[in-house]
């Protein structure tokens, strides 16, 4: 099917309504998706050039299939493109607790529907070869993700309850909404808050509600990749605001940490005993202190200072604690 994704979905559910028998007409379908109704017509309009055998019912006020042996046209898929599709479904579901993982198999299901014969691919072999076991996410409250992909999608403004660990009580934020990041193993939401002017992250699982505004936004120009440009974990700093790091690992973690790019901006000078020293900017200490607490004897901080500070205190509480 020559069709673009947007109405690919549309279509798909069009048709799985249509067979249930649940007669769908244009004015309801359009308001389900959040589209015009002529949008819709021009759906029915596709599936009748496709030869549908589609009739309206005055009675039930919808359309059906006067002929349910009819199908919609077959997708082509390679072998490879199927692969990598059930790859991903298998990736994603390091996302448990997020809406996301939730949905994969109603769209494994539409897939499998319009799936050419010609593709073999038995997905059940295939997904007892392939496995992934990331951390798990923090759960994510389905009506808090829809409604900020209602806010995404119309520019409109959101207001927040919103409560991080430290806080006793929650806060209310209003927001202008930008994007949504996965960051680890964890979403963010990025926007505008509008209490302090900036751009700021808020966790999702972190929401406690959200109420989507009538009122709209001109959102500013937002270009992800030079946003997380100067990101270490989850932290994420402005140009400039940055720490230098220079770790110095032993012989025996250096080839651990060649194996991985640690950060886009990275440099790693190679010494002659077998040890490497990383270097990378950071816009957070904590993230960098974790790195080294991780690998114990085998990493020693170079800069920043402070940080040799911060992790000799860390190690004088260790010892105090396991001396007791």
């Amino acid at each position: 099917m020559n069709i673009c994704r947007s109405q690919f979905r549309r279509v798909i559910e069009l048709d799985r309504q249509i067979r249930a028998g649940r007669y769908p007409n244009c004015s309801g379908f359009a308001r389900e998706w959040e589209v015009s109704r002529k949008t819709i017509q021009r759906d029915i309009e596709f599936l009748k050039e496709h030869r549908a055998p589609l009739d309206y019912d005055p009675a039930r006020q919808g359309y059906h299939y006067t002929d349910r042996s009819w199908m919609l046209p077959m997708m082509d898929l390679t072998e490879m493109e199927l692969l990598q599709l059930l790859l991903a479904e298998r990736m994603a579901k390091q996302f448990q607790g997020t809406p996301i993982a939730e949905v994969l198999d109603s769209l494994f299901d539409k897939l499998n529907f319009a799936l050419n014969e010609k593709v073999t691919v038995d997905p059940v072999v295939f997904r007892e070869q392939f496995s992934f076991h990331g951390l798990p996410a923090r759960p994510i409250d389905e009506n808090f993700w829809t409604d900020i992909f209602k806010a995404l999608r119309g520019d409109r403004v959101i207001i927040l309850k919103y409560k991080t660990p430290e806080q006793p009580k929650p806060s209310v934020r209003t927001l202008e909404p930008l994007h949504l990041a996965c960051i680890g193993e964890e979403w963010y939401l990025v926007g505008i808050d509008r209490d302090s002017g900036e751009i700021r992250n808020f966790a999702v699982s972190r929401i406690q509600s959200v109420e989507v505004k009538d009122e709209t936004f001109d959102p500013e120009p937002f270009d992800p990749e030079e946003y997380f440009a100067n990101r270490f974990g989850r932290f994420v700093g402005k140009p400039g605001e940055e720490y230098q790091f220079r770790i110095r690992f032993s012989k025996d973690a250096a080839p651990w940490i060649l194996e991985r790019n640690w950060h886009p901006r990275q440099k790693i000078q190679k010494h002659r005993d077998g040890g490497l020293t990383l270097s990378f900017p950071a816009p957070s200490l904590y993230e960098g202190k974790r790195l080294v607490l991780q690998w114990g004897e085998d990493a020693e901080v170079l800069g920043p200072v402070h940080l040799r500070g911060e992790l000799k205190k860390s190690m004088k509480k260790l010892i105090s604690r396991y001396q007791q």
